[in-house]
């Protein structure tokens, strides 16, 4: 007689319960599914997923998982038989699906916060200075030790068109130029990354004749560095 073979469902129920430690292996053996290449395929997965998570499922241990489990099987004639083992899988798989879903719902309340938590603290970090240049603003967003900024200017009248914007990173050895913006090239809204910050003390930005300089000549605002 052909053995009847736990649905895909069923598999995935008692692989995961058995990958938080509450499935002994001798019930394994029992329901037939000890052996069964699906099972332990989906049964390393779920240990894979918690294992690259790195959090902690708060599950009931393994005695106490099963002892609630032996109640609510406890209906079921425990006769050690085929027959008797696929009666008893659709109760199984009524408590190890909610055990399934509970540890998922760890997972992922865990991941979010892990995930919040994470992007609450990157945003911390990040220093936000704002300046106001003839009617508009410039804003500096930078993270201490890293090595760009971000500029950002809202507003910012161009200059006359013999007259450029440029950029300048004030280190140990003096202002560095970073970038020319002609008159025609300024918008009312831009956005400029700066690279290599790390070692500067500040960012400058003058106004200098059209091509820009070699050192500043009229500075407009120097915003300091965290």
């Amino acid at each position: 007689m052909t053995t009847q073979q736990p649905s895909r469902e069923e598999l995935e129920a008692l692989a995961a319960l058995s990958a938080v430690g509450s499935l002994p292996l001798d019930e394994q053996k029992n329901l037939g599914v000890a052996d069964n290449d699906e099972f332990i395929h989906l049964q390393q997965q779920y240990r894979d997923v918690l294992a690259g998570l790195s959090v902690d499922v708060d599950m009931p241990d393994a005695q106490t998982a099963w002892e609630r489990l032996r109640r609510d099987i406890a209906p079921v004639a425990t006769v050690d038989t085929v027959a008797s083992r696929r009666r008893r899988l659709p109760l199984w798989l009524a408590s190890a699906s909610a055990v399934a879903v509970l540890a998922s719902g760890a997972i992922t309340f865990t991941t979010m916060n892990a995930s919040s938590d994470r992007a609450e603290t990157e945003q911390a970090e990040v220093s936000t200075s704002e300046r106001r240049v003839a009617g508009g603003t410039v804003t500096v967003e930078y993270a201490p030790g890293a090595d760009t900024a971000k500029v950002m200017l809202r507003d910012v009248p161009a200059p006359p068109p013999d007259q450029a914007y440029q950029m300048w990173l004030v280190e140990d050895s003096g202002p560095r130029s970073v970038g020319v913006m002609e008159s025609a090239e300024v918008l009312p809204e831009m956005d400029v990354e700066i690279d290599g910050v790390a070692q500067a003390q500040s960012i400058m930005i003058s106004q200098e004749p059209a091509g820009g300089s070699t050192t500043p000549s009229t500075s407009l605002l120097d915003i300091a560095l965290p």
